[in-house]
């Protein structure tokens, strides 16, 4: 089977490159950055494209699974209008020139309370993402809501890491209707995409606590 992975060089990008290489059921993967990882593999093909120019690069998008990591900061972006590009016009394009070369199932990382009404830039810039996923006609569409992400990041983020040490405190309190907010390890959330790509899973939306379930019991 081949995939195409935008956004190998991020925290859950990376992890979800190796699962996806270690596979016997993934014969090619296609990664598409600004800049090749360090990784060799004779599964791996890596493509240095311009997000800009998409469409000079659609006729590489020919898989059966379309897997999107890619994911930014206001901060890390520089401004909020190229947050939305990264966030939303990248996913949004990728999806619809995917979906012309055949692409049947996408599976996209957004983040836990998104919402395309929410008065939260992020949180709404992330919803419209996932109605714009729904809306591509790809025949099955599959998000997963990650809360905080634990795990080595490239860069170093201030309150993430504030939020990584409570998390690792009070992760015990994270029970009932508070699941959700549990802080989740990219490795499992990786994991849980790949699973979620080989099975026949229906459109759907995967909080966290749903996800480590499925690593849990799929181990």
């Amino acid at each position: 089977m081949k995939v195409l992975l935008f956004g190998a060089s991020g925290l859950v990008g990376g992890f979800l490159l190796e699962e996806l290489l270690k596979s016997k059921d993934i014969t090619e993967v296609n990664s598409f950055g600004r800049k090749n990882v360090a990784v060799k593999n004779p599964k791996l093909k890596q493509h240095i494209i311009d997000f800009e120019k998409l469409e000079n690069f659609q006729h590489l998008f020919e898989a059966e699974i379309l897997f999107i990591c890619l994911g930014s900061t206001i901060a890390k972006a520089g401004s909020k209008d190229q947050f939305r590009r990264i966030d939303f016009h990248y996913p949004f394009q990728i999806s619809r020139l995917a979906l012309s070369n055949g692409v049947k199932k996408v599976v996209a990382v957004s983040s836990l309370g998104a919402n395309a009404k929410s008065s939260n830039f992020y949180l709404k810039t992330k919803g419209e993402m996932e109605q714009a996923l729904f809306d591509s006609k790809i025949p099955k569409v599959v998000i997963v809501r990650p809360s905080l992400l634990l795990g080595p990041r490239k860069e170093f983020r201030f309150g993430e890491k504030i939020g990584e040490f409570l998390a690792r405190i009070l992760g015990w309190m994270m029970v009932g209707k508070l699941k959700n907010y549990k802080a989740i390890s990219a490795h499992v959330v990786a994991r849980s995409m790949l699973y979620l790509a080989l099975n026949d899973q229906e459109s759907a939306i995967f909080d966290s606590y749903k996800l480590e379930k499925i690593v849990k019991e799929n181990q």
